[in-house]
């Protein structure tokens, strides 16, 4: 997502106000400065594409995120979960990200949750998941996430009762566990959790 925010934002806000792509940049960035990831608003395209006066822009925007976007050769491995468990994506993203990226991973995920547009949480932290379980109606002890964030994706689930498996894709926390390098060993790492009820 750094491009769109970094690039593409400050290329539409340049054009528009017609000053150098530079200049844009500068006080773009200096903007996001000024709300900071503290507060809900950061996380919300509406939000900056109102604020910058390109508003009408952003489904052309959103197009150019989802064109852009590039997805691990390794995901694909999760398609052969969808049948045997239920499969949703947990993100910080909005729900207008979500709507229009999660179709691209290709996992047959039945839904997605935001912790910024179904909550309004500025992160992953045990209240989302708490809240994620509560939707699903699922147990906490009975749910699995996966995720590459140390804080949000492995310790907040199981703070929240979730089972966790770190995806350390650099190997940066060998003494990190259960963990796996890559997704396509994740079918095997979920059999070997020590389970007290199925895993959904």
């Amino acid at each position: 997502m750094d491009y769109f925010w970094l690039d593409l934002v400050p290329l539409l806000y340049s054009e528009r106000q017609g000053i150098w792509l530079s200049e844009a940049k500068d006080e773009v960035y200096a903007a996001y400065e000024d709300v900071g990831k503290d507060e809900l608003r950061w996380y919300l395209p509406d939000y900056w594409f109102e604020r910058f006066g390109i508003a009408d822009q952003l489904d052309l925007a959103m197009g150019e995120a989802r064109n852009r976007m590039r997805v691990y050769p390794d995901v694909a491995s999760l398609q052969a979960l969808a049948g045997k468990y239920r499969l949703v994506v947990c993100s910080n993203m909005t729900d207008d990200f979500l709507r229009v990226l999660t179709p691209n991973l290709g996992i047959g995920a039945e839904g997605f949750f935001s912790a910024v547009s179904a909550f309004s949480l500025t992160t992953k932290r045990k209240e989302f998941y708490s809240k994620v379980a509560e939707a699903l109606e699922i147990e906490p002890s009975e749910l699995v996430h996966v995720g590459d964030d140390l804080k949000a994706d492995f310790d907040a689930p199981r703070e929240a009762g979730w089972k966790a498996i770190f995806l350390d894709r650099q190997r940066h926390h060998p003494d990190i566990f259960p963990s796996i390098t890559n997704l396509s060993a994740l079918p095997s790492a979920l059999e070997r959790l020590v389970v007290s009820e199925p895993v959904r």
